[in-house]
């Protein structure tokens, strides 16, 4: 392994001991190699549920979230390692002279533009890949899960009035873009937000189909005319979202911690809110999660194709992380 990836995951591996990666997996081993058995969860910082019992262990976690559950895990060594390279990143991507606060990063006028090379370093870099397998590894994920690259979000006050930026803040599953059932989304803010920053879920719609147009995505098409999601312009971005008017219950939204992981299944319905503070960005960094597991959520609506051709095009090992 590479000096600087193989500080990064020394540096976050909270004290445990490294397991050597599951060779090919049985019946009877499955279970066992979905997890790291010595990594206890923390208590969640927020969770629904509320009144569900806390997850301590990967497995129950990821059995958790494909029955609908959503759950914010405090913020941790690997996660606050991942916030704090984020930031040098968007600091250099914004020609900063030095490192800033995320005070001064958040009032720089219109940012999506000038963050292009960030987002492309976030895509290709071997010291981000092992931050993401860090933060894996601290929440208990085996070396046999898939993770994607992760995707730089900066939510500007006023955007949603852009026509272009329309589709960030499209209501939608995860799922309908081609997205496998049992996929999983971790979200990470990458400094304190409150809840009237951070997106909405509508988890009444969990198990309840939605109107929605996702029967028009099929990923082969999509990644073959416009290319991945987490590089092209707003404007680009796929197209399967759903019906404005659909009775989508109540919104859940929480006041979070930097470094915070906030977890969730891909078909839970979510969607991105306009910015409410003048002259303000969030930013946040999300990948998705392919776990080893015997559970998936259930799909209500979801009519998109090329599942496979997005696995096998995004998605790599966590024991696979470049020497």
């Amino acid at each position: 392994m590479c000096g600087v990836c193989d500080e990064v995951l020394t540096a976050v591996d909270v004290g445990l001991k490294r397991s050597r990666s599951p060779q090919a997996l049985n019946t009877s081993n499955k279970a066992r190699a979905f997890e790291n058995l010595h990594v206890r969860l923390p208590r969640p910082v927020a969770q629904h549920p509320a009144n569900a019992k806390p997850p301590c262990s990967a497995r129950n976690l990821i059995s958790a979230l494909h029955d609908g559950g959503i759950v914010a895990l405090p913020p941790n060594v690997a996660s606050l390692a991942l916030v704090k390279a984020s930031g040098e990143l968007v600091s250099q991507g914004l020609d900063l002279d030095v490192v800033s606060s995320w005070d001064v990063i958040r009032a720089i006028q219109n940012p999506y533009f000038r963050l292009g090379g960030v987002r492309e370093t976030l895509s290709k870099d071997k010291v981000f890949k092992a931050h993401l397998a860090a933060v894996c590894r601290s929440i208990g994920l085996w070396v046999d899960t898939k993770v994607d690259a992760p995707r730089l979000r900066s939510i500007t006050a006023g955007a949603e009035r852009c026509a272009a930026a329309a589709p960030v803040y499209a209501l939608h599953r995860d799922t309908w873009y081609g997205c496998p059932q049992s996929l999983v989304i971790a979200w990470i803010p990458l400094h304190d937000v409150t809840a009237d920053e951070v997106f909405a879920f509508y988890p009444e719609c969990f198990k309840r189909p939605v109107p929605n147009t996702s029967r028009k995505h099929d990923h082969r098409k999509w990644m073959q005319d416009v290319g991945w999601h987490g590089t092209t312009s707003p404007q680009n971005f796929a197209e399967a979202e759903a019906n404005p008017d659909a009775d989508l219950g109540s919104t859940l939204r929480w006041d979070l911690k930097a470094g915070t992981i906030l977890l969730f299944s891909a078909a839970q319905l979510h969607q991105t809110l306009p910015n409410p503070t003048d002259g303000n960005t969030r930013y946040s960094l999300d990948f998705r999660i392919l776990p080893l597991c015997d559970s998936t959520a259930p799909n209500v609506d979801n009519e998109s194709s090329g599942e496979q051709t997005r696995i096998d095009a995004e998605f790599w090992l966590v024991r696979n992380v470049p020497t």
